[in-house]
């Protein structure tokens, strides 16, 4: 653990709506901490329960706590106004309805000073009920620590394989976020949009193969939710920011365009198909929308598919069968699914 000379002050940013239910918690995994130099901003973001209520007693326990209540804006937004008034050389977050192990944030303020990081990414455990199912690399052992330049980093991220773009499960320099807000939006995924902002300011990334942030998936959350039509419009902003994280890394590191453009055409057929097989019951109009999107997008990228080295024939012939003979894709996909259960 970190002496308890110099420690430098982090500041940890809660965005809060609605969650009366799971809150203390949340706030309780934060001012348990054993990192005591902490700086913990809760944003009341217009709740109409007892969220305020319940962040203003916790000010109240723990002078540590910050309370700012604003007027329903969204959890970007409310990351932005945590951003506009930490103290901290360090900033982390925490989801309201999720927690944090008693030495997350001293275990990442370790490797982030050791090793000299602008960024330091944990892994997690998945909590659905009273289950916790703990998260690691499989091509790491439990505990591993490795550390990557930007490009490498970047990589990992693009590729969503065990560096996500989560907001919380890591700790920033607060320097990364020089010129990065999150959008000013109620969009879903604000993570995607900014996450590879802070990762291109950052010179190292380190990745710690040790679970340490409590994710609970909540159906009712912005993404977990059983409403299809919701389902499909928060992948359609999904690959929205994708496909703005692609343009922008384009620009600044022209190296990493095949990599970040696949991760992209991914995406984008995966909504593709969501829309295709999507029930009746779904808005024409959204459905519509996927669709010719997804269809323009190929389209007029479609000598980059098939000049990409990493794209199999069957790919390429794919895509093919969706641009020119749809219907034929459709059949396909379908029989895809009844075999295996999914069209990744």
């Amino acid at each position: 653990m970190v002496g308890k000379r110099n420690l430098k002050l982090v500041s940890l940013i809660v965005p809060v709506y609605n969650v009366e239910n799971y809150l203390q918690k949340a706030i309780d995994s934060a001012s348990l901490q054993d990192y005591q130099n902490l700086e913990i901003i809760l944003i009341d973001d217009g709740s109409t329960d007892q969220s305020g209520k319940i962040c203003d007693l916790a000010a109240k326990k723990d002078n540590r706590i910050v309370v700012v209540h604003q007027k329903n804006k969204g959890l970007g937004p409310a990351r932005n106004a945590g951003l506009e008034i930490a103290h901290g050389d360090y900033i982390a977050f925490l989801d309201s309805d999720d927690w944090m192990d008693t030495t997350m944030i001293s275990e990442l303020v370790d490797k982030l000073e050791e090793y000299q990081l602008d960024i330091v990414v944990c892994q997690l455990f998945y909590v659905d009920g009273k289950i916790a199912d703990p998260v690691y690399i499989n091509n790491m052992d439990k505990n591993d620590f490795r550390v990557y330049q930007t490009k490498d980093a970047l990589k990992l991220l693009i590729d969503d394989y065990y560096v996500s773009s989560y907001a919380w499960n890591k700790l920033y320099r607060k320097t990364v976020f020089q010129n990065v807000t999150y959008p000013e939006n109620k969009l879903p995924y604000e993570d995607i949009a900014t996450t590879y902002k802070t990762f291109m300011n950052a010179s190292l990334v380190g990745v710690y193969n040790k679970p340490l942030y409590y994710y609970y998936r909540r159906i009712g959350s912005i993404i977990h939710t059983d409403d299809e039509q919701k389902q499909l419009l928060s992948e359609y902003y999904k690959i929205k920011a994708i496909l703005e994280r692609q343009k922008n890394i384009e620009n600044r590191f022209p190296e990493l365009t095949e990599h970040v453009f696949n991760r992209s055409e991914a995406a984008v057929i995966y909504l593709y198909n969501e829309a295709l097989l999507s029930p009746d019951n779904i808005s024409k109009e959204l459905k519509e929308k996927c669709l010719e999107e997804s269809k323009r997008f190929l389209k007029s990228n479609i000598n980059k598919i098939y000049e990409n080295s990493f794209s199999s024939k069957k790919h390429k012939i794919r895509v093919m069968l969706l641009l020119y003979f749809p219907l034929l894709y459709k059949l396909t996909l379908k029989e895809m699914v009844k075999r295996r259960k999914n069209f990744s």
